[in-house]
Order: C-alpha cells, then structure tokens, then sequence
C-alpha cells in the first residue's frame, strides 16, 4: 500500500480563487484560524463528502489533531482512521475539501470548521492527498499556484457564515460588550490587559474568559495589597 501523509495542506495563505467564491487567508486571518482551532480543544473531523454538514451519519475517515503553519500554507496533523487510511493508500479517495467560514465584513476565511475526502474537486488541478509528503519543504510560486491547492466549497461556506448563530461566532468586542452587558472599568480593564484594539473580532467563549481572567487578576491584586497593608 502507498504512504499515506499525516501531515497535509489545507489553506494557501494569500488570495483563494474558487468556481464558487473567492475569499483571502492573510497573517492575520491564519493565527485566527489557528487561535480558533486551539480555543475549541478539539480535534476537527474529515468526513467523506461533507457529510457532518447535511445530517447524516458521518463516520470519520480521519481527525486533524493539530494545525499551524507551514511556510506559505497552512497545514494540518492528521490521524486517520484505519478505514480512511485504506482508501487514500488504494485512491479510491485523492483529495482533501476544507470547509472554512468566511468573515463578512472582509471576506477572510478565519475558522477551520472541517474537511471531507472527495473525488470531484471544484478547482482544477488541485494537489492529491498523496502528495503532501514532503510538506516541509514545499514552497508555493506564483498566485495562479495558490488556486490550486485545496478545494473550497465556497457555497456551503456561505451558507455556514451566515446562518452561524453559536457562541463561536466571531463578533467585534464591541458586540459582546453590548450585548452582555460588561461593566465599563470591566471592558476597558480587559481591552488593556488581552492588547485589543477596537474592532477586535473574537468569539463569546473568548471574550468571556478574557473578562473572567481581567477579574482575576484584579481580585488577586487586591489581595495582595491587603496582606502587604
């Protein structure tokens, strides 16, 4: 049976044309992927032709247990499972489909939701699974290149970027001041302490331990100026 990679490509950082929409991966929007990756502490699954998303049983062929970057992609740690394995290794299955949502505001792709092994890629000429051996020293040339690493299904991600109404939403702090109604001194205190600007996107889940942390800090401070008084 052929090698079968457990590390493989899933974004190009840079402009990402598909048949079904474009979107951007810069800096910025890639240590949000990797931010929100991270924050969930959970592996993200790799269904077969995007199952998780229509709701049916969706068996696992593998999980990305970590993701980071790779020179000009972003990459990802794959276990598989052994039935997964089997069909990269025989290529019954060649090729890797992400599913990312897409910020609105700026049209960045910011969350890893999952991905799917597939056969009917959108874009053409898109690397094989097989391929990804070798990662560490593969470099990305040319924007016409960056098309044609990975599919996105640009429809479905779409729909997932707007009908998204969970606590891992991405919102401004802004929102998540208003909309729990944190004290002032609390929000401004927290602005400080986590380095956000205004305008911030971050999810419910992290803006609340961000607060919870600032509260924290300041109940331990007082503390400790008790004892020293």
């Amino acid at each position: 049976m052929a090698d079968v990679p457990e590390e493989i490509r899933l974004l190009p950082i840079g402009h990402v044309t598909s048949t079904k929409g474009d979107f951007d991966v810069d800096d910025d929007s890639a240590l949000d992927i990797m931010r929100n990756f991270k924050n969930r502490k959970l592996d993200l699954v790799i269904d077969y032709e995007h199952q998780t998303l229509h709701d049916v049983q969706a068996p696992a062929a593998g999980w990305i247990k970590d993701v980071y970057r790779r020179g000009d992609v972003i990459a990802g740690k794959v276990e598989w499972t052994p039935k997964g394995r089997e069909y990269i290794a025989n290529k019954e299955y060649r090729y890797l489909s992400p599913v990312v949502l897409v910020r609105k505001s700026d049209n960045k792709a910011v969350v890893l939701h999952s991905a799917a092994l597939t056969n009917t890629p959108a874009i053409d000429g898109m690397f094989p699974i097989a391929n990804s051996a070798g990662l560490k020293d593969f470099e990305i040339e040319g924007e016409g290149k960056k098309e044609n690493i990975m599919e996105l299904k640009m429809s479905e991600v779409r729909v997932m970027a707007e009908t998204r109404k969970s606590a891992e939403e991405l919102k401004p702090v802004e929102y998540w001041y208003n909309t729990l109604g944190t004290r002032l001194t609390v929000f401004t205190g927290t602005m400080c302490m986590m380095g956000w600007k205004q305008g911030k996107a971050v999810t419910r889940s992290e803006y609340e331990a961000a607060v919870k942390k600032f509260g924290e800090t300041s109940m331990a401070g007082e503390r400790k100026e008790s004892k020293q008084g």
